[in-house]
């Protein structure tokens, strides 16, 4: 994944984390599952670019690199453990004081 998708698609789960924790939206938890689940493993391959001028060509021409960033792939994994507790928790706030009711 080029690092510039990765810091975009970063952001994303960052502000919709934050956005369900105070919204309490199930569906917007599932896609921050999802998208920390996809960053999560996308972090061992990252790839940018360098470029060097050719004088054969007379352009530059783009060399990738990959590298690898464990660190990023341990914040996703916190990022969906708490995705998964902060879920079960509002589904259980908002469906299982239904059940307290006796109104079967």
């Amino acid at each position: 994944m080029l690092i510039d998708i990765y810091i975009i698609l970063q952001t994303i789960t960052f502000v919709l984390f934050f956005v369900a924790y105070f919204a309490k939206q199930e569906i917007i938890w599932a896609i921050v599952l999802v998208l920390s689940g996809m960053l999560m493993f996308s972090s061992n391959l990252i790839e940018t670019y360098t470029y060097s001028f050719n004088v054969t060509l007379g352009a530059y021409i783009p060399y990738m690199q990959s590298n690898s960033y464990p660190y990023l792939s341990g914040l996703n994994v916190l990022l969906f453990g708490l995705s998964v507790v902060f879920i079960i928790f509002d589904i259980w706030s908002k469906y299982g004081t239904q059940l307290k009711s006796g109104d079967r």
